[in-house]
């Protein structure tokens, strides 16, 4: 078991609110679709939560996940000028935090039948547990994306572009890997269950191939 909410949360000097629950559960998100601001409900959900939630515009849902770490944060909302406590709205019967914004349109490095690469602004990290299995993801040009939403299991089956590689890192110690602002944001879903690898990150800790 890795460090509690409020152990990480008193590590990072962040309100605990910031961070998605440890418990396991899948992430859900929506998005106004006037201001492309993007919020993440503040507790875990099920499949069933997500499919019968109904939101009406200007909000629409965007997609519901299983987060790769075991835990999450972001360090403010987008265009907030200091770290601290997230703008949130309630909805639909969920407590919302303003985590994202979209900052390019759709794009298809691999072509159209590849993932799909959106660059997004947020301030996210990703904590990954102690003995935990990380796969990542190289482009053409060197660079790493880790997992950050799906399963272990799917990643490794995923069928990836021609051009990239595919590798695991086992953590010996509980690691957080911080985002940039803004990040690449690679979404796989034409798959069994949403697949994102996100960076470009420094590439972490020991690596098998």
């Amino acid at each position: 078991m890795g460090s509690t909410r409020q152990e990480l949360a008193d590590a990072a000097g962040l309100p605990a609110e910031n961070f998605h629950p440890v418990e396991p559960g899948l992430h859900m998100e929506i998005m106004d679709a006037g201001t492309r601001m993007v919020w993440q409900a503040m507790a875990n959900v099920s499949q069933e939560d997500y499919e019968t939630l109904v939101v009406e515009a200007p909000y629409q849902k965007t997609g519901v996940g299983v987060l790769a770490g075991y835990c999450s944060y972001f360090r403010k909302s987008p265009g907030a000028e200091q770290d601290g406590p997230m703008e949130t709205l309630e909805l639909g019967g969920y407590s919302w935090s303003r985590c994202a914004q979209p900052a390019s349109a759709p794009r298809f490095p691999a072509g159209p039948d590849g993932p799909t690469l959106i660059e997004v602004n947020k301030h996210h990290t990703i904590v990954y547990a102690a003995g935990s299995e990380l796969f990542c993801l190289e482009s053409p040009e060197s660079e790493t994306y880790v997992q950050v939403v799906g399963t272990a299991a799917a990643a490794e089956a995923l069928t990836i572009p021609d051009g990239w590689s595919r590798f695991s890192v086992e953590f010996e110690k509980e690691t957080s890997v911080e985002l940039p602002c803004p990040t690449s944001a690679l979404f796989f879903r034409a798959q069994p269950e949403l697949l994102s690898f996100q960076g470009p990150v420094p590439r972490p800790g020991s690596v098998s191939g």
